[in-house]
């Protein structure tokens, strides 16, 4: 990560089929204060929180660069997850993870039902 960018880098690699590179944002932890229906009044707690999902590109085994800015991320995203998986929603061959807010710096994110 630098000037406020992620930066993914692949290097050349055999490949039985091309890849979609995917960055998926998340929120590690999340409270929903639920207003109407059965759970009325109680607050759900909610884990890893996908937040948004960008296809960065296509890998076909050459070396390749992305860079995707931090700026275009939603607020209060914990992380990030790189995975690489085959298209038309196959397999996932290879996945990273990013921390971009530690423990100390994040509270639970808010959100609220309709």
């Amino acid at each position: 990560m630098t000037n406020n960018q992620i930066a993914v880098s692949l290097e050349a690699h055999s490949v039985a089929a091309p890849l979609d590179i995917i960055l998926i944002s998340y929120i590690s932890k999340a409270e929903t204060r639920v207003s109407r229906g059965e759970n009325s009044g109680r607050v759900l707690k909610e884990f890893n929180v996908v937040r948004s999902m960008s296809v960065l590109g296509t890998y076909t085994g050459d070396s390749q660069q992305y860079t995707y800015s931090l700026s275009s991320l939603p607020p209060n995203v914990s992380g990030v997850v790189i995975l690489a998986q085959r298209q038309k929603e196959g397999a996932i061959a290879a996945a990273a993870s990013l921390t971009l807010r530690s423990a100390a710096d994040r509270s639970p994110c808010r959100l609220r039902t309709p």
